[in-house]
């Protein structure tokens, strides 16, 4: 019977809530500061996704980073060989077998 009561005393509670106006409440200010951030941010986020799409039509080998690039290559199959050989030379010295070599 407590609980009933309880619970009632909750229902007319909420309902009375129904009808506090925020804004008069002071809610109003804080509100709208919320809403002119959030304005500001999705402005922000538009002007980013403008600046991604303009770059995806730059091609950057006629903008001068081409020369760049062809040196990354180089540099990345000059390493890429390197690599290689000391594979191979890893693979030839464990084929050779120092108990045979010493006797």
């Amino acid at each position: 019977d407590r609980d009933q009561g309880w619970k009632e005393t909750q229902r007319l509670e909420k309902d009375a809530q129904k009808d506090v106006n925020m804004a008069a409440a002071g809610f109003g200010a804080e509100h709208a500061a919320r809403k002119a951030d959030f304005d500001r941010d999705q402005g922000w986020k538009e002007t980013q996704r403008m600046e991604k799409d303009a770059q995806k039509d730059v091609n950057m080998a006629a903008a001068g980073f081409g020369v760049e690039q062809a040196a990354r290559t180089a540099d990345f199959e000059r390493e890429k060989a390197w690599k290689e050989a000391q594979r191979e030379q890893k693979a030839k010295q464990s084929e050779f077998d120092m108990a045979k070599a010493l006797f």
